[in-house]
């Protein structure tokens, strides 16, 4: 939204954060966790970031161990941990990743990198 002055002001203005700040809080990856407790389903487990402001994270999973092909992706809120997948085939090997990300200051997601993939057979 514009200022009186013309200038551009976050729409979010209490949750701004640094260019900086940003890449700090995105780079450390939670600790992952990926299980099938029934069949056809992943449940997704991680350790929520302490001391961020985090907004929520992206779980990527995928047959294809280099995420190439047949990726599909779901967002969580921080606080709906952990995440069951369902529908998913089973006896087939998925590979999971998770990534933070927070809110920027017009409201856009700003992603961190992706964290190094789990293996899951589903039951």
């Amino acid at each position: 939204r514009e200022s009186a002055t013309g200038a551009f002001e976050p729409m979010y203005s209490s949750y701004k954060l640094s260019a900086q700040k940003q890449a700090a809080y995105l780079s450390n990856c939670p600790y992952v966790k990926a299980t099938s407790p029934k069949k056809g389903q992943l449940k997704v487990a991680f350790k929520k970031a302490q001391k961020v402001k985090v907004w929520g994270y992206r779980i990527r999973y995928s047959t294809d161990k280099n995420f190439k092909k047949g990726v599909k992706a779901v967002n969580v809120s921080a606080s709906k941990m952990p995440k069951t997948i369902k529908g998913l085939k089973s006896g087939k090997t998925y590979y999971v990743q998770v990534r933070k990300y927070v809110k920027g200051s017009y409201g856009e997601r700003i992603f961190g990198a992706n964290c190094k993939a789990k293996k899951v057979k589903v039951k």
